[in-house]
């Protein structure tokens, strides 16, 4: 029973502290002339102009050239889930800002970076944030 208890707490610990190891402002970096022609070669797209900050009482911000959003963030494995509370798309066509169905986006944690990976039926379009 001992060695239950100080294996659940030892579980427990760890995985605070990957969430505490989170914290912070996650931005894209910008793609290299070489990676740009690649991308185009290749018919895959970066998406550059994100910026991500994970807060301590695990709500973040977001904003993109497309959408803003605000919510909470929790981790599953070894993926950062968001959980929108708020979000609001950009059109700058119309010149207004639409209500966004909130969806939950998720990033894969790899090596101190956060990766997203969003299909399209004619490309891939990539996202690495850095810290």
């Amino acid at each position: 029973m001992k060695k239950l208890i100080l294996f659940s707490l030892f579980i427990f610990i760890n995985c605070k502290s990957v969430d505490t190891n989170l914290i912070g402002k996650y931005q894209t970096e910008k793609s290299s002339y070489t990676q740009k022609w690649i991308n185009y070669i290749s018919n895959n797209c970066i998406v550059v102009g994100v910026k991500l900050t994970l807060e301590k009482d695990s709500t973040f911000s977001i904003t993109t050239c497309s959408y803003s959003g605000t919510g909470k963030w929790n981790v599953k494995n070894d993926s950062l889930i968001l959980k929108f509370e708020t979000q609001k798309l950009f059109l700058n066509s119309v010149n207004s800002n639409v209500q966004a169905e909130l969806i939950d986006e998720k990033y894969l944690i790899k090596n101190n970076y956060l990766y997203q990976e969003i299909e399209s039926e004619n490309s891939v379009c990539k996202i690495k944030l850095t810290k």
